[in-house]
């Protein structure tokens, strides 16, 4: 699947900052390492997990870490944890929460439901929580 199959109505903006998606920009425009606290390539157990609940709960699915920057209203970009591509549906944000709740818990989440809320008319979003081991979804608008 391509980004124009995901989103077809992507902004500039989408394309720009995804293009492992997309494709480049311009030929000189070389696709950008994601700025995470996890290094690139590296999950944390609570993501391990998820992705591997995510491929047995939707088997014919393309389940693809850290693969997608939405910009957000007012400043700021969210990035899922987990990217789902489900064939004949809406692509699936999954936002993974572990046990810890310290800095940056808050963050996070308040930029999953920002994210939740400005996107939700094209993609469905979820939350794990590995702490409860259960899934929250939010559905499109």
């Amino acid at each position: 699947m391509t980004g124009a199959s995901i989103l077809p109505n992507a902004s500039e903006a989408v394309r720009r900052l995804n293009p492992e998606l997309f494709g480049a920009a311009s030929p000189t425009e070389a696709p950008r390492e994601a700025k995470t606290g996890t290094p690139r390539g590296r999950r944390t157990k609570a993501e391990t997990l998820a992705a591997d609940l995510a491929s047995r709960r939707w088997p014919d699915a393309r389940v693809l870490e850290q693969a997608l920057r939405l910009p957000l209203t007012g400043g700021g970009m969210y990035t899922p944890d987990l990217l789902v591509l489900r064939q004949g549906q809406p692509p699936l944000c999954v936002e993974v929460k572990g046990g810890y709740r310290g800095a940056g818990w808050e963050q996070g989440y308040e930029r999953y439901r920002r994210a939740a809320y400005e996107w939700g008319p094209w993609m469905e979003f979820a939350l794990w929580e590995r702490r409860r081991g259960e899934w929250s979804m939010e559905g499109r608008r």
